[in-house]
């Protein structure tokens, strides 16, 4: 089930390639669709946050796990998946710290966990988008490759602005406290807009590369 190579050196996918990409892009949409519930909390939505976030991470879990069985494709898409992979792993331990600093936000324990899954699920979402444009390379899409790494530079701007933003409040607080405890974050409905758009952009993304897979299929 190997990919063989065309005379310009590009892997060329098999059928039952194509078919598990599909399969795990598809899974990676549901996820982050699901995800996305995790905020509805916070717009008036009946729906728990914490188990729509859970499920939505297992299904990116699942979705990435079934790429993993594409292999071999070509070596920088091994690396990517593994990266991936790696990354949605990491995001099983940190659930419970979000659980228990949405009790108890002060708790700087608690908080600097949940920043660092932010962190990780934001990398999670960038190497996503690096995962399309390696797609999309594969399948000699230059445009879809160019919009796959804008999203990933977006979405690194937008990690770095927040983390900066976010440790600096929390440090200036943090001080002036005497090192007692932080202050409860409020989501405000722009800062809300800022936490979904990675999420939106991945989805994007990962929706065009589920999408091709469909036309390659019928080819």
């Amino acid at each position: 089930m190997h990919a063989h190579m065309t005379r310009k050196g590009r892997p060329v996918l098999n059928h039952h390639q194509v078919l598990r990409l599909s399969a795990g892009f598809s899974r990676v949409v549901f996820g982050i669709l699901v995800c996305g519930l995790g905020f509805s909390h916070y717009m008036n939505i009946p729906l728990p946050a914490i188990p729509s976030f859970a499920c939505g991470l297992i299904l990116i879990f699942w979705g990435i796990g079934t790429l993993y069985t594409v292999r071999p494709v070509c070596a920088t898409w091994d690396r990517k998946v593994t990266t991936a992979f790696a990354l949605a792993m990491l995001q099983l331990y940190f659930i419970p710290f979000l659980y228990w600093w949405l009790a108890v936000p002060t708790v700087v324990f608690y908080a600097v966990n949940v920043l660092a899954m932010a962190i990780t699920v934001t990398w999670l979402l960038i190497i996503l988008n690096h995962l399309a444009a390696e797609f999309a390379s594969l399948c000699q899409d230059d445009y879809f490759k160019v919009e796959a790494l804008l999203c990933a530079w977006l979405t690194m701007g937008l990690l770095v602005t927040l983390v900066i933003g976010m440790t600096g409040y929390l440090l200036i607080h943090y001080v002036h406290a005497g090192g007692a405890s932080l202050p409860r974050m409020k989501l405000y409905p722009w800062l809300i807009a800022v936490l979904i758009m990675p999420f939106t952009l991945t989805l994007t993304s990962m929706y065009k590369c589920w999408k091709k897979c469909g036309k390659l299929l019928e080819m």
